[in-house]
């Protein structure tokens, strides 16, 4: 009894800290934009989406370094599946998010070309024996991820130079980049720390119903490894910052598919994509292609998409504890 209290002590504590160190990462995120003239979006897609992709990665390598292969996969496939339907969802809800042509066809299809890829091979190559495919399957995977950020950092880089004015490029904020750097370090590092405090209270809440380890990845992990993006979103929408709010949540979903997979696959050799994950690939490459459609339909998503990705979100999380 005092245990179970303990726990929801934990949770409460942790949702807390949850959203004050979001707070404190998403300014210094956006102040570090404005220092290096980057469009909100790069930063979303880059700085934030990989730091706040960090707990899921630890996890996910952690659990397959354990032998746990299913439990590795599946949270990062369930982390993806939140953040598109949840994440986008509710900041959706919160506040309609317009999107430029160029993100739903530079950033939006690669990851949907990218979780397609990841299907196919899946579908069409990956067995148990076959090991030596899980290994070029993961490189594949990395050597995409590091093509596409360096792309992405030179093309945003180039077209706001080409944007501003040469007293524009000169205006830097008030504050310097190590205080910038600070903030952004500081509010991350409590981020992952109270996302593994929320997974902690909640797992162990949720052993005590006898939830196995495959639901538990699929929902309460991913849920958890999820929290970073999910406050931090939140703060974004609050502060009508939607263009980092969207790259994180694309650029969150890219690295938990190429560098969990590509990490895992590679230099462990023995696991990869293999037929088990196909329900779930499946489902998250539908998921993706219906927010590319709703993102390409007046270039907006509005109130009434966001509640479909929302239903959508909660459909998969009751089928998944049925």
């Amino acid at each position: 009894m005092l245990f179970s209290i303990f726990l929801f002590f934990l949770f409460a504590l942790s949702i807390i800290l949850l959203y004050y160190s979001s707070t404190l990462f998403i300014h210094g995120a956006a102040k570090m934009a404005q220092y290096f003239h980057l469009p909100e979006i790069t930063i979303g897609l880059t700085f934030v989406a990989i730091g706040t992709s960090t707990p899921e990665f630890i996890v996910s390598v952690l659990a397959s370094l354990q032998h746990h292969h299913n439990l590795a996969f599946s949270n990062s496939l369930g982390s993806n599946i939140f953040n598109t339907s949840f994440l986008l969802g509710i900041a959706a809800l919160i506040l309609p998010i317009s999107v430029k042509k160029e993100y739903v066809y530079r950033d939006g299809l690669f990851l949907w070309s990218m979780t397609g890829i990841a299907t196919l091979l899946a579908f069409a190559f990956a067995t148990k024996e076959a090991t030596y495919t899980f290994f070029f399957e993961g490189v594949f995977f990395l050597a995409s991820l590091i093509i596409y950020l360096y792309y992405l950092i030179k093309t945003s880089k180039q077209t706001i130079l080409n944007s501003l004015d040469p007293e524009e490029w000169q205006t830097k904020p008030t504050k310097s980049l190590f205080v910038y750097v600070f903030y952004f370090t500081l509010g991350l590092s409590c981020l992952i720390g109270s996302s593994y405090l929320l997974i902690y209270s909640v797992k162990n809440i949720a052993y005590t119903f006898g939830i196995s380890n495959w639901i538990i990845g699929l929902t309460i992990t991913a849920f958890g490894t999820s929290a970073p993006e999910l406050f931090s979103m939140l703060v974004c929408s609050l502060k009508k910052q939607n263009e980092m709010a969207f790259g994180m949540i694309l650029g969150s979903n890219l690295f938990n598919l190429l560098a969990v997979f590509g990490f895992i696959s590679t230099f462990q050799m023995k696991t990869g994509l293999t037929p088990a994950l196909l329900p779930t690939l499946w489902l998250l490459w539908g998921v993706t292609t219906v927010t590319l459609i709703f993102m390409r339909i007046h270039w907006k998503l509005t109130r009434i998409k966001g509640f479909v990705l929302l239903s959508i979100g909660i459909l998969y999380w009751s089928y998944s504890f049925i």
